[in-house]
């Protein structure tokens, strides 16, 4: 998918001038609980800069290049995920992709200043000009990426990557997607294919599907194509859930072989909000299902991105530097870095009908 560039506002002090404490730059701030489709909410504007990191830190210092959207970027800002704690003015975002400026004493010789980098940094905010995190949550972005491509894969590929290995999916493994076509849907398909696994995978779009790799695809929206009805009594060994929904783990009995996975990102209901209520009775159906897995013959996992695995995150740095992988980018991507440019992306993550990820650029690539 061809990515559109626009010009952005060119900062050519920042490889040479050190950062100084009280200095500003610009960052998409989340001011207070809302919708983000509003400017009292989520607006670009000034915020302070992150200090250099000291002699006693681990951290690294990245002037960012580029930023990626997800799903809980919105649903933090509406006050969904009280249990992960917000304080205001924070910046938004956990994918980014950019160059070391500076390192702390306490970082090892894997990277440094000057390196192109990429990472999920959970929440220290990625939709600004600089960030700084632990040096655990990067790795040296491939020299075949674009800032922008890189910029696409830390979350969801962590996420996709992270959940096959817990449905235990490995070469000769028959593995079912639910939800090709997502942002942790087609990163999913290339890694099972990448482990050696036959994949299906449920979609609408089975030309691209086909084209990363994909074994079978189910069209749902042709008649007949439901997917425990069509793959009934195949015994595949992993269901992986980008999809949601009660009704998918109550037929994947259908479809699994006895003792296969099934391991969601989602859960019973994908439209639910969150609270501290909400995710204790998460967290209770999970054990409950877990207790009731002898009995019943599949394995139930919800899945929970470890943003700081770099093993994981180097290996899916290493299958795209090999053309093994590629990210997949919505064709409105990547956006400006200015408030238009923000709205508009916000309202095409929250639409759901983004085909690809949804990227920011924050520097122009040269």
């Amino acid at each position: 998918v061809k990515s559109r560039t626009f010009p952005v506002r060119k900062m050519a002090t920042r490889e040479t001038t050190p950062l100084r404490a009280g200095e500003r730059m610009m960052a998409a701030v989340n001011l207070k609980y809302g919708n983000c489709l509003s400017d009292d909410v989520l607006r670009i504007q000034e915020h302070p800069k992150p200090t250099p990191p000291g002699s006693n830190s681990d951290e690294i210092l990245v002037e960012v290049h580029a930023c990626a959207s997800n799903p809980v970027d919105y649903k933090l800002a509406a006050g969904s995920h009280p249990e992960l704690g917000r304080k205001f003015p924070a910046v938004i975002g956990m994918d980014i992709s950019g160059v070391v400026v500076a390192k702390g004493g306490k970082c090892s010789s894997r990277l440094n200043v000057g390196d192109p980098v990429m990472g999920d940094i959970f929440t220290k905010g990625a939709f600004a000009e600089f960030t700084k995190v632990s040096e655990k949550h990067l790795v040296r972005k491939p020299d075949n990426l674009s800032f922008v491509e890189a910029a696409a894969l830390p979350l969801a590929g962590l996420t996709s990557y992270q959940s096959l290995k817990l449905g235990n999916v490995k070469r000769g493994s028959k593995v079912l997607i639910l939800g090709g076509s997502g942002g942790t849907g087609t990163l999913a398909v290339q890694f099972a294919k990448c482990m050696g696994a036959f994949v299906a995978t449920t979609s609408s779009n089975e030309e691209l599907m086909k084209s990363l790799g994909a074994d079978k695809v189910i069209n749902y929206r042709e008649p007949g194509q439901i997917w425990w009805d069509v793959l009934a009594g195949q015994k595949y060994d992993c269901i992986y859930d980008c999809v949601g929904g009660v009704e998918a783990y109550n037929n994947a009995s259908k479809v699994l072989k006895s003792g296969g996975n099934f391991v969601t990102i989602v859960g019973d209901s994908p439209g639910r909000k969150f609270g501290y209520l909400p995710m204790v009775g998460v967290v209770l159906g999970v054990i409950w299902r877990k207790l009731k897995a002898p009995f019943n013959g599949v394995k139930y996992d919800w899945a929970l991105c470890k943003s700081s695995a770099t093993k994981d995150m180097q290996q899916i740095a290493n299958w795209a530097a090999t053309g093994e992988i590629k990210p997949i980018l919505d064709p409105n991507s990547p956006y400006p870095f200015v408030q238009q440019g923000l709205h508009d992306l916000m309202q095409q993550q929250m639409s759901q009908r983004s085909k690809g990820k949804l990227v920011m650029q924050i520097k122009s690539e040269e």
